[in-house]
């Protein structure tokens, strides 16, 4: 695959209570991811995770109608975070044929866990589909450590629009 990318994209977005004032910019970030996937005719996934994986949401070729969008964009799940639930959401999303190309983006504080035996399950998995995870980590008070164990690429910011080599996938 290129570096650059064109292949489908999934987007696994944090909306744990940590993430509650930074939920207006993370989603303002989506609809510019989407709006690239739909101009580049990209199949879009969309994982909302706190303590479980939300209401998954698949735009093929990154279409999309604007109720759907507004919908994605004034859920909110709260509550605590959990790295596993979404990541091997986005690992069963990977088997479909439609999606074999994909690579992760993870948006998140960057404030969970990951076990051990899950680390070395993702990156098996991750080594023979041949996929790249990016985590932009938002925030003024973000922690890095976690997602460094998984994300091939950590961009860490205060503002998701200063995360431009996103826009590069």
């Amino acid at each position: 695959k290129s570096k650059l990318g064109k292949g489908p994209i999934i987007c696994c977005i944090d909306e744990s209570g940590s993430m509650r004032k930074l939920d207006t910019q993370s989603k303002a970030f989506l609809i510019a991811l989407m709006s690239i996937a739909r101009k580049q005719r990209r199949d879009f996934a969309v994982i909302p995770f706190s303590g479980f994986v939300g209401e998954v949401e698949i735009f093929p070729k990154g279409k999309y109608e604007v109720s759907k969008l507004v919908d994605v964009c004034n859920r909110f799940i709260g509550g605590g975070t959990n790295f596993e639930a979404p990541l091997n959401e986005a690992l069963q999303i990977i088997e479909k044929d439609r999606f074999k190309q994909a690579d992760i983006l993870f948006v998140t504080d960057g404030d969970s866990h990951i076990s051990a035996e899950f680390l070395q399950q993702f990156k098996n998995i991750q080594s023979k589909k041949e996929f790249e995870c990016t985590s932009v980590v938002i925030g003024k008070n973000s922690k890095i450590q976690t997602v460094e164990l998984f994300a091939d690429t950590v961009i860490q910011t205060t503002n998701l629009f200063e995360a431009t080599d996103v826009f590069m996938l």
